[in-house]
């Protein structure tokens, strides 16, 4: 049975946002998670096969169809964990198709939040991808180029940092959007 995420206590997080030495045209949110629902995400291009298959590609590789800037962070992720001795994050098609649809939301309707306009919260966007597994945590950013700069702002920042080093999940989907360079990661457990 597929745990409950809604019994976390999510309304207590702070939702604020992470400025520090960031140039002004770039954002660090709060990271939204477990222990820290403002964390962060990047944004996949397509949406799964309709296959039947659940969307798991159980090898750290980016398929083919994925966005480069999206395949280049999931590599610097699981940089970051090889260098601790932590196992890499598969990807998965539905938390990359989460992560790019809210991007893209961010983007389309100028805002920069991990709650939608309409009121979703990550956990609700990745269930609705049809993840059906454990949503785990997000992190968002905006304005930044290239992936190693996102990766930097997200490494620097506390609740960010722990999500990309989350012990606990095991899935990795990042969508990334051009209009404003919106980056948004969704990380889950199976």
């Amino acid at each position: 049975m597929k745990p409950m995420y809604g019994v976390l206590p999510l309304a207590l997080l702070a939702m604020g946002c992470i400025f520090g030495s960031e140039p002004d045209d770039v954002q660090i949110g709060t990271a939204e998670g477990p222990e820290d629902p403002g964390r962060q995400a990047l944004i996949p291009r397509n949406a799964p096969d309709d296959d039947g298959s659940d969307g798991v590609i159980s090898s750290t590789d980016c398929p083919v169809d994925e966005t480069p800037f999206a395949c280049e962070v999931i590599e610097l992720v699981n940089a970051e964990r090889s260098s601790r001795g932590m196992a890499p994050y598969g990807y998965n098609a539905e938390l990359a198709l989460a992560a790019y649809l809210h991007a893209q939301d961010m983007s389309l309707q100028n805002y920069f939040s991990h709650t939608s306009l309409d009121g979703r919260r990550f956990d609700e966007r990745i269930e609705q991808a049809g993840y059906d597994a454990f949503p785990r945590g997000e992190n968002i950013a905006q304005g930044y180029t290239t992936p190693e700069d996102v990766m930097v702002g997200w490494m620097n920042s506390p609740g960010h940092r722990a999500n990309i080093l989350d012990g606990m999940a095991t899935e990795l989907g990042v969508g990334f959007y051009p209009s404003g360079n919106y980056w948004v990661q969704n990380f889950g457990t199976r």
